[in-house]
């Protein structure tokens, strides 16, 4: 079974809210420019095409955490959020001098959240 749209991993995996999420839906594709977030995928070129394999390795990883591709949770969104997938290159935000919080109180992401999320006032 080919794993177009996570196929094969949902099939033991679920993840309510997928589908209907921004990630799910996106027909975001890489530009050509940089590294190649999706290097595993010959046949995807899509963010909702490689749905899970945007941020999971598959099982020969080890299990748990070490199923997110990079150790560092922030470089599994820059393989896209760099300005070379994601239209806006947000990773550029955390490279400035200035900052504030950017997180409410979860202090993780998760892909199946909507595309646009309260953010705490300070």
């Amino acid at each position: 079974m080919p794993n177009i749209n996570s196929r094969l991993c949902v099939e033991c995996h679920r993840k309510d809210g997928w589908s209907n999420s921004a990630h799910g839906q996106s027909a975001a594709d890489w530009n050509g420019q940089g590294r190649n977030p999706w290097p595993q995928s010959k046949a995807q070129s899509t963010v909702s095409g490689n749905a899970c394999r945007n941020c999971h390795e598959t099982h020969q990883t080890g299990g748990g955490r070490v199923l997110l591709r990079y150790a560092a949770e922030e470089e599994n969104c820059a393989a896209c959020h760099n300005g070379n997938v994601a239209g806006t290159d947000v990773m550029a935000s955390f490279e400035q001098f200035s900052a504030h919080p950017v997180s409410d109180n979860t202090m993780s992401h998760d892909g199946g959240e909507p595309a646009v999320i309260q953010i705490a006032t300070w």
